[in-house]
């Protein structure tokens, strides 16, 4: 379990498969009254579409060189996150950078309908979205996404992800701070995640142009 140490190998877990993992992610946030989560290169996983997450999860094996197809369990699993956004109990802050959501690393339709999730889930009275323009002012010197289920913080790297100690914990709760600072709510998220929507819509008529 992962609050029971600051060692845990996430990539020797990952190469075993992908569908326990995403359960023990599951765990932690359904233990957590409160979910942080800072994401400079994927959208929240709270906030996945099907599609988009089944993209991120078939890279993921394709880095780790998961020796279990398991990706379609795990997105399963990951999906059924999605429910504790529903949840008055629990109370979610995610940040994401404005570069997550116009880079394509699914095809732009999937890229469109995952921003227009997005647009849906900001009417959540519980769930606290913010974007970070890549035109904006930065205060935060954390670079890497960040994660906080309550006392227990994962910061991600690109291979592997660590558990935090106590005093990086408290390190990065005072960075998240900082980011919410830089980071834009409300209509002029709405206006930023739109412009993204605009980008991948032309991404989808030139696909259509190429197919004829």
């Amino acid at each position: 379990m992962l609050a029971e140490g600051h060692a845990t190998n996430f990539a020797r877990s990952l190469h075993q498969g992908q569908e326990a993992h995403q359960h023990t992610y599951n765990e932690l946030v359904e233990q957590s009254d409160v979910v942080r989560m800072i994401e400079r290169s994927f959208v929240p996983s709270l906030m996945q579409t099907r599609d988009y997450a089944t993209a991120v999860l078939t890279a993921s094996a394709k880095l780790h060189k998961t020796s279990v197809d398991d990706i379609e369990a795990a997105v399963s699993a990951r999906m059924q996150r999605k429910k504790f956004l529903y949840d008055s109990k629990y109370r979610f802050e995610l940040v994401v950078d404005e570069t997550v959501l116009t880079r394509r690393i699914a095809p732009p339709e999937v890229m469109y309908a995952q921003c227009d999730r997005i647009l849906d889930f900001m009417d959540l009275p519980n769930l606290r979205i913010g974007i970070l323009p890549v035109y904006g002012n930065y205060h935060d010197v954390v670079r890497n996404s960040f994660e906080l289920y309550g006392r227990i913080g994962v910061i991600e790297n690109y291979y592997d992800d660590d558990v935090m100690g106590d005093d990086e914990w408290v390190a990065h709760v005072d960075a998240m701070t900082e980011i919410w600072q830089d980071a834009v709510e409300g209509d002029e998220a709405r206006k930023i995640i739109r412009s993204a929507m605009s980008h991948h819509a032309q991404g989808m008529k030139a696909r259509k142009g190429k197919d004829r």
